[in-house]
């Protein structure tokens, strides 16, 4: 693997995005690329999943242009699967070989993992926006965030106020993506349950209530 080609993949699955999301992407898979130990890895994994679920709800809003669930699928499946094959190289290996320092691969890793979540966001999004205006309903942001979140890490309580929340389920995404990684190191199952896993939240958004049809 030459150098470059970490980067050469990132900046692939970035120009997918909505193009004013973009500058934001580049900047948080840049601070996990320079990630170089576990620890600082798993604290800035879950500052920039944060960061990305705060940040680009209200744009995938705005550009909800994965319109099928079947193209919605097959998107978060190839993301998902990038991110599995990345695992399964001999970065992760190394990592797991050396205990608290993480080998080179490892903020690529994290960064592609990173925007396989935000893909999986996306698509979720998209469809659930779709499905509001098929079903003459409204589209709120804040509520569609809190669906897309609920369809990737299940209910969360939000009687306690927005950012608990958020820091509460960039926890749980942190989680998930622990867990995929650990199937990930298996040849081949790991790629094809990384994009089986990423692919039903779209099969569970689409099974969420729908709000209320609005007066007027």
């Amino acid at each position: 693997m030459t150098p470059d080609q970490p980067d050469r993949r990132i900046d692939r699955l970035i120009r997918r995005f909505p193009e004013p999301l973009q500058p934001d992407l580049r900047e948080s898979a840049d601070r996990l690329l320079a990630v170089r130990s576990l620890k600082d890895g798993v604290e800035a994994l879950h500052q920039e999943v944060e960061h990305v679920l705060r940040v680009s709800t209200p744009v995938f809003v705005r550009y909800p242009t994965i319109r099928r669930p079947r193209r919605a699928k097959a998107l978060v499946a190839s993301a998902a699967a990038i991110a599995a094959a990345v695992e399964e190289g001999d970065e992760l290996l190394t990592l797991f070989s050396v205990g608290t320092l993480a080998a080179p691969g490892f903020g690529t890793v994290l960064a592609v993992n990173l925007l396989a979540t935000a893909t999986e966001a996306w698509a979720a999004t998209s469809v659930r926006v779709h499905q509001l205006h098929d079903h003459g309903r409204p589209v709120h942001t804040e509520q569609t965030a809190a669906d897309v979140r609920e369809a990737m890490f299940g209910p969360v309580d939000t009687s306690s106020g927005v950012t608990p929340v958020i820091r509460k389920v960039a926890a749980g995404g942190a989680r998930r993506l622990g867990r995929r990684w650990a199937v990930g190191l298996i040849p081949v199952f790991g790629i094809a349950y990384g994009g089986f896993d990423a692919a039903r939240t779209v099969d569970r958004v689409l099974r969420l209530p729908l709000p209320p049809v609005e007066d007027g």
